[in-house]
């Protein structure tokens, strides 16, 4: 099956921010408590040994649901920071408040394609990556590489049955999350269970980032000829029945010593 850019609403400048964030927060409690991204634990502590860094730059952050989770298993010393176009507000207090000092959400929006300057270290995108066309994905990665910082995507939507099977599955995780989300919202409420909304809009989004998935082959030729002596990519992929990780790490090759 060929990649196909399929319409995720969440994704569109017109989607209403309070629907948006509605499901930001619940990507941020599923991507916690499904722990689906704890495998990336190891490969991100990896690149920030090699780097040197002790600093985070993470893109597309939504809640910030599956970087918060992994940072309690990094070395306490590493710190992050949280953006995304359309900063959620509320997400990121939340995150500063179980983080702090090791959290900051970055309230201006950030394109990922162009990150500012001043944000230096270690730059993650978590099951996110499919939301960009291959041009502006390139261009997310080459920007990376002309700054001179390592990048970590990691993401476990694919084009596999499996995968879809599993998503298929999402209204059900919804309502039965809701009432984990920090706070009561009456919005949120009545559009997960009188009028089920968010839990209808979480599935067309999540099928929709099945279909946009890029597949390891497609991810070699997004990143072909960005690559020189002074920076690498290393693409790999966990084993799993239903739901496993792909990750694509770029880095800056420290010289070695003669």
């Amino acid at each position: 099956m060929r990649r196909l850019h399929a319409p995720e609403i969440e994704d569109e400048p017109w989607c209403p921010r309070p629907l948006r964030d509605a499901c930001t927060a619940f990507l941020q409690v599923a991507a916690e408590r499904g722990r689906f991204l704890h495998q990336a634990a190891p490969v991100l502590q990896g690149v920030l040994e090699r780097s040197g860094e002790t600093k985070v730059v993470d893109l597309c952050s939504g809640g910030g649901g599956a970087l918060l989770s992994l940072l309690e298993r990094l070395p306490r010393e590493v710190s992050a920071t949280l953006t995304d176009l359309y900063p959620n507000e509320a997400a990121f207090r939340a995150a500063e408040l179980r983080a702090p000092g090791r959290v900051h959400g970055r309230r201006a929006s950030v394109d990922a394609t162009d990150v500012p300057d001043e944000l230096r270290g270690v730059r993650t995108i978590f099951n996110a990556l499919h939301h960009f066309r291959p041009e502006a994905a390139r261009r997310m990665v080459a920007d990376a590489v002309a700054k001179g910082q390592p990048f970590c995507a990691f993401e476990v939507v694919e084009r596999r049955p499996q995968t879809m099977l599993t998503i298929s599955m999402v209204p059900f995780a919804v309502w039965a999350s809701a009432p984990l989300q920090p706070g009561f919202d009456l919005f949120r409420f009545l559009l997960t269970y009188p009028v089920p909304v968010i839990p209808a809009l979480v599935w067309w989004d999540g099928m929709c980032s099945c279909l946009r998935g890029y597949s390891v082959p497609e991810l070699e030729e997004l990143v072909a000829g960005l690559a020189h002596e002074g920076y690498r990519f290393t693409i790999s992929q966990s084993r799993g029945v239903f739901l496993r990780v792909t990750s694509l790490v770029g880095e800056p090759v420290r010289p070695t010593a003669g």
